[in-house]
């Protein structure tokens, strides 16, 4: 079943990458940019949502249920995303491996700046997990980070 979770995930991040690809190509960065935006808008409560209901849970949950949720969503997993807990009422969820970025930075071009994205993404997902947390962003590019993190945010009630 990890096996398929793991096939899942990468295919969730390709469709992602080949879709913004698309629409930046036809229609330009920016473009792009906004799409990607309302896309995930919606689509990351519906994950969410859709992934607690799957493992019997409830809305307005704690903060170590709610990082267990997002371990299993595909878009989390697919990014070697660890979490951990610190008490019932906050947790971090850090980002080790962005392919993506790093896949940018072989084909010679800049880290995509995604601190706005991630933020509106990471906030979707906790509100349809608990409408009372609150995301913030501890790094993410563009802010300069550390090699084994992309990404760092913090969830607290």
């Amino acid at each position: 079943m990890l096996t398929l979770l793991k096939a899942y995930s990468r295919m969730v991040t390709a469709i992602d990458g080949y879709w913004f690809m698309a629409v930046e190509e036809n229609q330009g960065h920016e473009a792009a940019y906004e799409r990607d935006c309302a896309v995930w808008e919606k689509a990351a409560p519906y994950e969410a949502r859709l992934i607690s209901r799957a493992l019997g849970i409830g809305t307005g949950m704690d903060i170590p249920t709610m990082l267990d949720v997002l371990k299993a969503c595909p878009t989390w997993y697919s990014m070697g995303m660890e979490v951990s807990a610190e008490g019932s009422d906050r947790g971090l969820l850090t980002v080790a491996d962005r392919s993506v970025q790093k896949n940018r930075a072989r084909m010679g071009l800049d880290e995509f700046a995604c601190k706005d994205i991630g933020l509106l993404i990471t906030k979707a997902y906790g509100k349809a997990l608990n409408p009372e947390v609150k995301v913030t962003c501890r790094v993410c590019p563009p802010d300069p980070h550390p090699p084994d993190i992309w990404c760092q945010w913090q969830f607290e009630l």
